[in-house]
């Protein structure tokens, strides 16, 4: 499978898409100067650079595009090796943008889709099925849709089916439901780490989310206190103790 590192992007195949959205952006227009908004994308343009300039994504295996408070993340192919890249980059992005306290949520998804970087063409239903889900997820987060749960059901690979993450009743606007998640919080403590911040993994993770109770009151700060439901619950699975 790893022989899609040396081939060129087909337009149209079965991929992963993941749709992040960042949250309360009108808000942020409104109530910040324009500057700061712009220094805010384009420090998640960077990330986007980073992701693209490292070894590991040297084949080209993803391809992300945003415009203004989204960000949309395409894998090349269906192959073991460009989900990994994928799952990579995705909770890389998602863990740098929650470093910068840039809120944000999403979803991945999967199936056929197209994508032609040169003439700026991205359709497909699993883009239509990554954004809804995103609009349900009421967590800083990344929920699986069930084309992605389903794709790995299926794979006869260990390892492919190890990527399903964690399994938890996640926080959704339409209630607690079991769904798969990315793993966020595991990437943003060596992340945290590496930028010379000897940290505890509840240290850096409260700390993260602890900062944006300073830019919300009201409902808005339900997503923070989700946020901390969904690490405990996160702890417990790796503990083995959750029910």
């Amino acid at each position: 499978m790893e022989s899609s590192k040396n081939t060129n992007w087909e337009p149209t195949c079965n991929r992963f898409v993941a749709f992040l959205d960042i949250m309360g952006f009108k808000d942020m227009v409104s109530r910040k100067e324009h500057s700061d908004i712009y220094k805010m994308l384009e420090s998640i343009s960077k990330v986007s650079e980073e992701i693209s300039k490292q070894p590991k994504f040297a084949s080209n295996s993803v391809y992300i595009t945003t415009f203004s408070d989204s960000i949309v993340i395409f894998s090349k192919d269906d192959t073991q090796w460009s989900l990994q890249q994928f799952i990579t980059a995705v909770t890389y992005m998602f863990a740098n943008m929650m470093l910068r306290s840039i809120p944000v949520k999403g979803a991945c998804a999967y199936g056929e889709i197209s994508v032609n970087k040169k003439r700026a063409i991205f359709f497909g239903q699993p883009q239509i099925d990554a954004f809804l889900l995103q609009e349900d997820v009421n967590y800083y987060g990344i929920v699986c849709h069930n084309s992605y749960d389903k794709y790995l059901y299926e794979s006869k690979d260990e390892i492919t089916r190890s990527y399903l993450n964690y399994r938890l009743k996640t926080k959704l606007k339409s209630g607690d439901i079991i769904h798969y998640n990315l793993d966020w919080f595991t990437p943003v403590k060596f992340i945290a780490n590496d930028m010379s911040k000897s940290l505890s993994d509840d240290v850096v993770i409260e700390g993260i989310i602890g900062k944006l109770y300073f830019e919300t009151s009201g409902s808005p700060r339900k997503y923070i206190d989700n946020t901390m439901d969904m690490y405990e619950r996160y702890k417990e699975k790796m503990n083995g103790k959750e029910e």
